[in-house]
């Protein structure tokens, strides 16, 4: 019988026929390039090296290829699991809303300003009712209304000119305590009753039982 030529596996090193193993190109590092740095008038570079490889035809035994496949299948499987939970976050982060602040820099038009916002919910609309001030801005107008909701004490923060998430809640509790349609919407209406003496204030909090 004719004597096969023998070859040594690569992982561990036993002695087996050529026919019997299995054969891998792999890469190694054959050298490294040291940190280097560059002057050159006002701009200067900086390098950490690099690294240098080379293939080379491995031997690998029945026993260590199968270990040597399945490590890579595990990779591999880790791979994907990664790649799925990323597009997961992305589309998680790209349907989020996002809430916009009002436009203050456009002027009033005879018809009135909206300034729109979100909601995690829904989309809703605040609109301005035109009045005599022709020259006041939605900004002007978006602080008064903060401003006096802040009087009645109903939680609105800062008077900032931007109507948020905030300032819709606020308005919401004014036209429930004012029998008011408890909504968003801003109108002749709410108006009225908010700059009226009889306005009521937000309800104290309940106190709690000793």
């Amino acid at each position: 019988m004719p004597e096969y030529a023998k070859c040594e596996c690569y992982a561990c090193h036993i002695l087996l026929p050529k026919p019997d193993a299995y054969q891998l190109t792999i890469q190694r590092e054959r050298g490294r390039s040291g940190p280097s740095a560059r002057f050159s008038g006002r701009n200067t570079s900086f390098s950490t090296g690099r690294s240098y490889y080379t293939n080379k035809d491995v031997w690998l035994c029945p026993s260590c290829y199968a270990a040597y496949h399945k490590r890579q299948s595990r990779q591999k499987a880790q791979l994907i699991a990664a790649a799925a939970i990323l597009g997961v976050l992305i589309l998680v982060l790209s349907v989020i809303p996002q809430e916009r602040p009002s436009d203050a820099s456009s002027p009033r038009s005879n018809v009135g300003a909206v300034a729109s916002g979100e909601t995690q919910d829904q989309t809703v609309s605040f609109v301005v009712v035109e009045d005599t001030k022709q020259n006041s801005s939605p900004l002007d107008e978006i602080r008064q209304i903060q401003s006096r909701l802040a009087e009645l004490n109903y939680p609105i923060g800062l008077p900032d000119g931007v109507w948020g998430p905030r300032s819709r809640t606020a308005l919401r509790l004014f036209k429930a305590a004012n029998g008011l349609p408890v909504d968003d919407v801003w109108d002749d209406a709410t108006r009225a009753r908010l700059f009226s003496g009889v306005a009521a204030r937000a309800p104290l909090p309940a106190a709690k039982a000793q």
